[in-house]
């Protein structure tokens, strides 16, 4: 079940008003191609892809399983920052906190609780420690070391990358993200058939470290 690829994935592991026009899978994936050319895909985003230091901003999740008719909704907001790791704030259904850093997997409850995984025991969640930063930095370089890569440009400059796992991330198959001037969509494909779907809006990226403030919430 896809609950898991950002959470068990993870654990067991806009500035655009519109998303590109969406094509299927199938479609993205039939464009393979190299890291220099997304990242020539990407040259007119609002950052060169790579140099993030700080990504911040909301997102909405739609898990997908078979046999439910409608999706599971959740929605919060995320922090990543390059040299700590990434914060997946959970406000709805309920509050809580993903914390990722190199070194471990923290789930902290809204009442305090935390559940702390050790990446060194886990590959699978060591390998998210290290894909998760790259697509949301969009760091092409990262990117190829753990993807085959694919392409989708459309008429309207939206992109769409299709990325295929080189090593064993979990339950996760495939993965497509979009955008236009911004990172806006992240698809995530099972090898059971559910998906997840996220939804980006209201982010920030940035060049310059993190301030304290930001950097607080890892601890």
């Amino acid at each position: 079940m896809i609950a898991a690829s950002l959470a068990l994935a993870l654990l067991a592991v806009a500035q655009s008003s519109a998303l590109p026009t969406p094509v299927s899978p199938e479609a993205v994936f039939a464009h393979g191609t190299d890291a220099a050319h997304v990242a020539r895909a990407l040259a007119t985003a609002t950052v060169h892809p790579g140099d993030t230091q700080v990504f911040s901003g909301d997102f909405e999740q739609a898990t997908h399983l078979r046999g439910l008719p409608k999706p599971l909704q959740a929605r919060g907001s995320f922090l990543l920052i390059r040299d700590l790791g990434v914060i997946w704030h959970t406000t709805e259904p309920a509050a809580s906190d993903l914390i990722m850093t190199r070194d471990a997997l923290v789930q902290r409850s809204a009442l305090g609780a935390r559940v702390r995984t050790d990446t060194r025991r886990q590959p699978i969640v060591r390998s998210w420690t290290r894909v998760l930063p790259a697509i949301l930095s969009l760091d092409v370089e990262q990117l190829a070391r753990h993807f085959t890569m694919s392409l989708h440009e459309a008429a309207d400059g939206g992109w769409q990358i299709g990325l295929r796992p080189r090593e064993d991330i979990g339950a996760t198959k495939a993965i497509v993200i979009a955008g236009h001037h911004e990172l806006e969509h992240i698809e995530l494909f099972e090898h059971g058939g559910d998906r997840v779907t996220l939804d980006l809006h209201d982010v920030s990226r940035s060049m310059l470290p993190a301030d304290s403030t930001q950097r607080a919430r890892f601890e």
